[in-house]
């Protein structure tokens, strides 16, 4: 595994969508239908309005776990900022360190990472170190944001998994 191939993750061998949030403060959260077991976990963006921006968190675990699964570290910040690598950033105050659940803009930082060009080449991805089981994602837009913003992204990990990512701040529909 080298953070650098990401395989679709699919459902009945289709690439799964999932629905979002309608605006730019609810937190949408879906569990996946199998565990993905991974080192790395990429989320590009394939269509959007707007600007491209997210906020998130994982779930799942580090060791061998049954039902025992929890958020993976973005919101409480045991995801360091070192593990968390984009294509690009709008600048230093849309950094990938503010790709955090429920992160909320501040001293100059924006709320939500965000990407400097709008294009099929951008992501954000997480390192954890070592093989975690993953079972969900939570998304939001970006906090206090006012522009309608639709964002259709793959989420991918390092053994073939991707799922398009739909979402939307202010009032409108998103898959993911």
């Amino acid at each position: 595994m080298d953070g650098v191939v990401f395989q679709a993750y699919k459902e009945q061998n289709q690439i799964k969508v999932f629905s979002g949030n309608t605006n730019k403060f609810l937190m949408v959260h879906h569990d996946f239908s199998s565990p993905i077991l991974a080192r790395y976990i990429r989320i590009q963006p394939k269509t959007w309005n707007g600007h491209i921006s997210l906020r998130m968190e994982l779930f799942g675990c580090y060791k061998d776990c049954a039902n025992d699964t929890k958020d993976l570290g973005m919101r409480s910040g045991n995801i360091q900022v070192s593990q968390i690598t984009t294509s690009s950033q709008w600048d230093s105050n849309h950094g990938p360190n503010n790709a955090r659940l429920f992160f909320t803009a501040r001293n100059g930082r924006t709320g939500a990472w965000s990407t400097r060009p709008n294009n099929l080449n951008q992501w954000l991805q997480v390192d954890f170190k070592g093989q975690t089981v993953v079972v969900g994602i939570s998304t939001q837009g970006r906090c206090w944001f006012t522009v309608g913003h639709n964002l259709h992204v793959v989420l991918q990990h390092q053994r073939g998994i991707i799922f398009p990512l739909q979402k939307c701040w202010p009032s409108q529909g998103i898959q993911w």
